[in-house]
């Protein structure tokens, strides 16, 4: 691994020693290792050559672990920090504590403790604390520090740090938080990943929410987290994970309403586009203020030959549970298939004692046995719809684990046109895939064509189980029919989910979108209980200063997922596949199938007819993202450079490069095909958890194969690709940004630059090379 590249990854921490420089060990706070003073040699009794003392190596700290704890009450939090740092060292060593406060926030109390007695520190302001952070990058002549000036400081002195012993610092400080309108956000600085020297054995943090008001849309962007809220006031987020190195700040977002329903906004505007923006709805998480709507529920459940043994027997207990959830109110019917069709009763039942008992037991009779009739069972549990209350929610909720088999049609294009033109009322159907032997795009169109959802169990999981949580789920809509329109003067588009499904007790719908138009705006949400018609305005800001930076890449990530969706089932379109490469491209979004796609446009490249002028190829000159991409993607003529390596065309030999990268996403690609098997079962599952998570932790799986193989950092809304060891940012064109402002790295120039636009930073603190577009201006920072 090459030095260069070492830096890039882990900053000069692993080389501190050799360079004669402080060891510094970093978690959310840093320790700044002072060197050791060193004796000269004692004068020999004889004239000597006196030999040239050699400051010792000294190995980093490491952290044992980092644990948080926040409790927010009346806007106020309290965060108690606890850390144990290792010194691996034969020596003990003294060194400085520093806390970089995050920005904005409004500190009342800062106190710090070292083997049990308060260690007096101070803080300073921005501008003192960006002298130190300036003189700290200047010495370890690392540039790393460099992403946290603008911010203000706390320090205070460590000492001492015992040979092969351990030093445990406890941190306290309250901080009083900002609401935006009925949104709050505690944000956490827990980004280490320039720092760390080696994986943080621990990470935990737990933030314990105590409002006064019912608390809805509580939610981390940032991680994947567990939620927990009680009596609708008091709510739990904990994180934690092992041998991970942070990469950023943990961040939690809660809102608070007197309404049956709470509906919170962030947006993002990046430079010269329409804005971006985030929305979360969910009902109040009091129980008093949430009414529960009456519904009309039909369970439809497959008992051809294939459900024998103990798959039906799940699949009978897990229909209990279903009817035993019901409520008074509701109305529902059962109806079972294999070659034939049974149902339970000629039309919907009220809810009732006798009803259950009778239902329970008329489950029992069932054995398996025949065929699959899928288009049967469907229109006939579709004949039970109440055409006389159009308003009043009602579902299928349906079960199988093959393909259609037997009927009047098996042809699955048929079955979607058959059940369309019999769904007049519009009902939702929640299809439940059963093992791999299904037709996965079906099951996957009826869900997502009549406004209901789809999940699968694998044949070695418990289908009772996963099937009763998903039951649970549906059980208790509180908001049928979702509908947000915005005021006048402000346009939402290309939004994701493009149709809202019903509002259920306990969750949350995530909208991800597009937005034309700025300033405080309403939204109005409707929405249907009981067949009464309800109506929610809330006032939201869209101003795109939310600093929630990573908003229009999750935007992304929901858009490729979706038009993925729709290559899968209805066809490969090349505008599909050309929107999505340019989305891959512009946010750094790099998977096993966009990396397929990059090598397929280099194969068309290749292929296009010349017409004289230019390479011999007729191909046009590939874009730096294009090449970098290329370069990760395995692409032809290329190799992906290794960390501490330069990569170029004919890196390495074609053949071994192509039975690489390219051999795994031709067979993600292919799975788009496939209808049924596990590779479709797993595409379906896949991309579905893609349109419906959150935080920046699940885009990271999913979308952060460029990162992993060290070709795309994204810092803030930017994604930078590393061409030949340069961090060039995903804006520039060498076209467009002609006059280019060039400094050294770590000239005089390069400081000047920073002190007169701190704002390029964070960007200079990915290395030595970066080139980076600020208000339309291109500058670089060379060797």
């Amino acid at each position: 691994m090459g030095r260069i590249q070492r830096i890039l990854l882990f900053g000069l921490v692993l080389f501190a020693g050799l360079c004669f420089s402080p060891v510094a060990a970093y978690a959310d706070g840093i320790i700044i290792i002072y060197p050791p003073h060193h004796r000269p040699p004692r004068p020999h009794p004889r004239p000597m050559p006196r030999p040239i003392p050699r400051p010792p190596v000294l190995i980093p700290l490491a952290v044992n672990w980092h644990r948080v704890n926040v409790e927010i009450k009346d806007q106020v939090a309290t965060t108690k920090i606890d850390q144990e740092f290792y010194n691996p060292n034969g020596r003990e060593l003294e060194g400085e504590y520093i806390f970089p406060i995050p920005e904005d926030a409004a500190f009342k109390e800062f106190s710090m403790w070292m083997g049990g007695k308060e260690v007096k520190g101070e803080i300073l302001d921005a501008d003192k604390a960006r002298q130190i952070y300036m003189d700290i990058v200047r010495r370890k002549k690392d540039p790393a520090l460099l992403e946290y000036v603008g911010r203000d400081m706390f320090r205070a002195k460590v000492f001492p740090i015992p040979a092969r012993g351990t030093v445990r610092i406890k941190l306290e400080y309250s901080e009083a938080l900002t609401k935006d309108f009925d949104l709050t956000t505690y944000r956490y600085p827990l980004n280490t990943e320039k720092f760390s020297s080696a994986p943080l054995k621990e990470v935990a943090v737990s933030v314990k929410i105590i409002s006064d008001k019912p608390l809805v849309n509580v939610q981390s962007p940032t991680h994947k987290v567990d939620v927990n809220i009680k009596n609708g006031v008091v709510a739990t987020v904990s994180f934690e994970e092992r041998n991970v190195l942070p990469d950023r700040d943990f961040v939690v977002y809660y809102g608070t309403t007197q309404k049956e329903v709470g509906l919170d906004l962030r947006s993002h505007t990046r430079v010269g586009e329409d804005g971006y923006f985030l929305m979360l709805i969910s009902p109040a998480t009091d129980d008093k203020k949430t009414k529960i709507v009456n519904k009309d529920v039909v369970f439809v459940f497959d008992t051809s030959g294939s459900m024998r043994g103990d798959k039906l027997k799940q699949e009978i207990a897990a229909l209990k549970f279903g009817v035993q959830g019901l409520r008074e109110g509701d109305r529902f019917n059962l109806v079972s298939f294999a070659s034939g069709i049974r149902t339970f009763r000629d039309n919907l039942i009220e809810h009732s004692d006798q009803a259950i008992k009778e239902a329970l037991s008329w489950l029992d009779e069932h054995s398996a046995t025949g065929g699959t009739d899928i288009n049967g069972a469907l229109l006939e549990a579709l004949k039970l719809q109440d055409k006389s209350d159009k308003k009043r929610p009602f579902m299928i909720v349906f079960l199988t684990d093959g393909e259609p088999t037997v009927g009047e049609t098996t042809e699955p294009d048929l079955i979607i046109r058959n059940v369309a033109k019999a769904n007049e009322n519009k009902v939702r159907i929640f299809c439940f895939g059963i093992g791999s032997k299904l037709d996965v795009h079906l099951i996957d169109r009826l869900a997502e064509e009549n406004s209901g959802a789809h999940s699968y169990v694998s044949e070695t999981e418990n289908i009772e189980v996963k099937a009763s949580n998903f039951f649970e789920k549906v059980s208790s809509p509180v908001l049928a029919d979702v509908k947000v329109t915005p005021a006048s003067g402000l346009t939402l588009y290309d939004t994701y989910p493009a149709k809202l499904r019903d509002l259920f007790r306990g969750g949350q719908v995530q909208v991800f979108g597009r937005y034309k138009g700025e300033g405080t705006k309403a939204i109005t949400l409707t929405g249907y209980v009981n067949g009464e018609k309800k109506t929610f305005t809330f006032e939201e800001k869209f101003d795109g200063k939310s600093g929630d930076q990573f908003i229009p890449r999750l935007w992304a990530m929901r858009k490729i997922a979706a038009l993925q969706d729709q290559i899968r089932l209805h066809g490969e379109k090349r505008e599909l596949k050309d929107e999505i490469l340019k989305l891959a491209k512009k946010f750094g979004l790099m998977s096993m199938y966009t990396s397929f796609l990059v090598t397929e446009e280099e194969e068309l490249r290749r292929r296009r007819p010349h017409f004289g002028g230019g390479p011999r190829d007729g191909r046009v000159p590939p874009t730096r993202s294009d090449r970098v991409m290329r370069k990760a993607a395995g692409g032809r003529g290329y190799a992906r450079p290794k960390p501490g390596t330069t990569a170029g065309p004919a890196a390495e030999p074609e053949e071994k490069n192509d039975s690489g990268m390219r051999e795994k996403a031709k067979k993600e690609a292919d799975k788009m095909g496939q209808s049924g098997g596990e590779g479709a079962v797993g595409l379906s599952k896949k991309l579905n958890r893609q349109r419906r998570q959150l935080s920046e932790d699940d885009a990271e799986k999913e979308y952060g194969l460029g990162k992993k193989l060290n070709m795309i950092k994204h810092v803030g809304d930017k994604a930078f690709y590393n061409d030949e060891l340069t961090w060039v940012d995903g804006e520039y064109d060498e076209k467009v940004h002609k006059d280019l402002t060039r400094v050294k790295y770590f000239s005089e120039e390069y400081f000047e630059l920073l002190k007169k636009k701190p704002e390029l930073s964070k960007y200079f603190a990915l290395g030595s090379k970066v080139i980076v577009v600020l208000d339309a201006k291109a500058y670089q920072v060379s060797e």
